[in-house]
C-alpha cells in the first residue's frame, strides 16, 4: 500500500472513528444495543478463571506496559545506531495517548457500572486498546519487511492481531469498557497511524540538521 492509499483508508478510519463518536455523544439507541450485546454475550462466560486471566491481560495490555514495551524498542533501537526511527515511534506513542486522554476529557463518557476490576476515570475511548494496537502495528512496520517467509509473516501478523483482540475482549469483559470503546479505538489507533507514518521520511529531513548542528 502506498502512502497516498494508507492515508485515504487512515481518513476513512478516521471518519469511522468520528461515527462512533457521534453515537456516543447522543447515546443513541443503536449504539445502546451493540454495547448491550457484547455485554450480554461475555456475561454469559464470566467465570473465577476467566476473570483472572482477563486480569493479566489486562495487566499487560494497560497504557503503561505498552508505552514501556515501545520504549524498550526505541532503546534497541539506539543501540542500533537508529536514533531518529527511534524518536519517531516514541513521538506516535506518546502524541497518540494524548490525543486519547483530550478525547476522554471532552466525550466524558461514564464507566460501565459493573466492572468486575474497578477502574476510574473515563470509558471513551479505551486506552488500552488504543495503546497496544499502536505498540503491535510498530512490531508490524519493524519486523515484518524483515521476515522472508510469508508463512512466518503471516503467523506473526496473526499473533499480533490476536493478542489487539484479547485486550480489547478483556476491557469489555472487565466491565471497564463498552465494546463501543474498543471498537473505536481500534479504528482511532489504526487511522492515526495510517496517516502519520507516510510522514516519517520528511520529519527526519528536518530533524537530522539541527540533530547534527547539535552534535
Amino acid at each position: 500500500m502506498n502512502n497516498k492509499s494508507k492515508m485515504s483508508f487512515g481518513m476513512f478510519l478516521l471518519l469511522t472513528f468520528l461515527f462512533i463518536e457521534f453515537n456516543v455523544e447522543n447515546d443513541t439507541v443503536e449504539l445502546q444495543r451493540f454495547d448491550q450485546y457484547f455485554i450480554n454475550l461475555l456475561g454469559r462466560s464470566v467465570t473465577n478463571t476467566n476473570t483472572e486471566l482477563f486480569k493479566i491481560v489486562s495487566l499487560f495490555g494497560s497504557p503503561l506496559f505498552s508505552i514501556g514495551a515501545t520504549m524498550i524498542i526505541c532503546l534497541w533501537l539506539i543501540a542500533h545506531n537508529d536514533c531518529f526511527k527511534a524518536f519517531w515511534i516514541i513521538s506516535i506513542q506518546l502524541s497518540g495517548s494524548t490525543v486519547v486522554e483530550i478525547i476522554k476529557q471532552i466525550v466524558a463518557r461514564l464507566r460501565p457500572f459493573h466492572q468486575l476490576v474497578v477502574d476510574r476515570g473515563y470509558s471513551f475511548p479505551s486506552g488500552h486498546t488504543f495503546c497496544t494496537t499502536i505498540l503491535i502495528l510498530t512490531i508490524f512496520y519493524l519486523v515484518i519487511p524483515k521476515i522472508g517467509d510469508e508463512e512466518f509473516r503471516l503467523i506473526v501478523v496473526l499473533l499480533g492481531i490476536t493478542w489487539i483482540g484479547v485486550v480489547a475482549t478483556s476491557c469489555v469483559y472487565l466491565g471497564n469498557h463498552f465494546a463501543s470503546d474498543v471498537f473505536a479505538s481500534l479504528f482511532l489507533a489504526s487511522g492515526y497511524w495510517c496517516i502519520i507514518v507516510p510522514y516519517e521520511k520528511k520529519v527526519v529531513r528536518m530533524i537530522r540538521p539541527l540533530w547534527s548542528k547539535r552534535n
